[in-house]
């Protein structure tokens, strides 16, 4: 694999995307990759990141519903790998935090399955100071998942086909059904989806934590010293 895009669907966004830019930048990149990172943005105003070297942007306004929205930067985001002509893709959530192994790791496993994600999900709601582990080891989130091109129709197919923002769920059972999947549990989080930053709402669970599962915590012994990023927006 000489050849991976790092897509990330976004809209009226712009501290979230400045954050997702300061873990891109300091991504360890395996030897002989090469990297671009695809900003499929739907914003009133494109991202002020075009001008970066290694950054392709589609701008592009979906009238209609939320999901209408996520699907179209999807799609965009998937065409300009394949015109790019990608090895793989992994998607880059613009409101998460990336460990700076993370890429490098996935990587590894993209070399033994087509579709390989983290599974044991964390989220980290910022305004009330409380995480969630989840227990998924049958799937990853959309955030922490990395695909071949082998299975981009499959990819393609799904986003088209979603009647929820829940892609994950139908990517991961054609995986599993077409035996190229492989959940991941790592004993340290590569990924942790953050809750709570400022912009257009987001689509998954999470955002508002209630129910089961959440606890006070400090985000400093799950993310160590880039906790300090985050504090402007702790409650």
């Amino acid at each position: 694999m000489d050849r991976i895009a790092l897509i990330t669907p976004t809209g009226d966004r712009p501290e979230c995307i400045a954050l997702a830019a300061r873990w891109v930048e300091r991504i360890k990149v395996p030897s002989g990759v090469e990297t671009a990172w695809i900003i499929a943005d739907d914003s009133t105003l494109p991202s002020r990141l075009a001008f970066r070297p290694g950054v392709l942007i589609s701008h592009q306004v979906y009238p209609g519903d939320p999901l209408s929205s996520f699907k179209g930067n999807l799609l965009a985001g998937l065409t300009l790998a394949e015109e790019w002509r990608a090895d793989a893709l992994l998607v880059i959530e613009d409101d998460d935090w990336y460990s700076a192994d993370y890429l490098r790791s996935m990587v590894g496993h993209l070399r033994r399955k087509e579709v390989v994600g983290d599974g044991g999900a964390v989220y980290y709601h910022l305004p009330s100071g409380r995480s969630k582990v989840h227990h998924n080891t049958d799937r990853a989130s959309l955030s922490s998942t990395a695909m071949r091109s082998s299975f981009f129709p499959v990819f393609h197919r799904v986003i088209e086909e979603a009647r929820t923002p829940f892609l994950d769920i139908t990517l991961w059972s054609e995986a599993m059904r077409l035996g190229m999947g492989q959940v991941l549990v790592p004993k340290v989080p590569r990924v942790v989806g953050m809750k709570g930053l400022p912009g257009r709402a987001g689509l998954g669970n999470g955002h508002h934590p209630d129910g089961d599962g959440w606890v006070r915590g400090t985000l400093r012994a799950i993310i160590g010293d880039d906790e300090e990023v985050y504090r402007a927006y702790c409650g």
